[in-house]
């Protein structure tokens, strides 16, 4: 198909001036008035207390009003991206918890009963390997035994 015998018709354009504005127009200048009629005024008392002179804690630069945008130091900004961020969250009560449990290693040994360098090798069968599919897993044993020497594995993983 050929496109020659085809033209377009342009729109003409009006050189009148518009007499009256759009509703959009109209509603923003009646909006304005409004606002500006109902604007509350100065009393002298209030035009005194801001004109006196010295230092008031608005003019601090440090204060809000005096910047717009109160400052942060940059371990501040750290500290608010990083709360943001829940990898980073997740990650931080993990790490916390395994610190835990390192101080706490003493206190663990004891209630557990079974120090890291304890052998049961009398647990082994003959080739040296924990008795059981679970490798020795049981209540005595949270863990099992590593194989070999019969030491406990979880009292040597904490």
């Amino acid at each position: 198909m050929s496109r020659v015998g085809k033209q377009r018709s342009v729109p003409e354009t009006t050189s009148e001036p518009r007499t009256e504005p759009p509703a959009s127009e109209a509603i923003n200048a009646d909006m304005c008035f409004a606002v500006n009629e109902a604007a509350p005024t100065i009393d002298a008392a209030t035009d005194a207390a801001h004109t006196e002179p010295g230092p008031t804690a608005d003019d601090s630069p440090s204060s809000p009003s005096a910047t717009g945008v109160p400052g942060r130091s940059p371990a501040q900004l750290t500290w608010v991206r990083l709360r943001r961020d829940r990898t980073a969250v997740v990650s931080g009560i993990v790490l916390a918890g395994l610190l835990v449990i390192a101080l706490a290693a003493p206190l663990i040994e004891w209630a557990y009963g079974v120090g890291p360098q304890e052998q049961f090798q009398h647990s082994l069968d003959r080739f040296g390997m924990p008795p059981g599919y679970g490798g020795g897993v049981s209540g005595e044993h949270w863990f099992g035994l590593e194989p070999g020497l019969g030491r406990d594995i979880f009292i040597r993983m904490i």
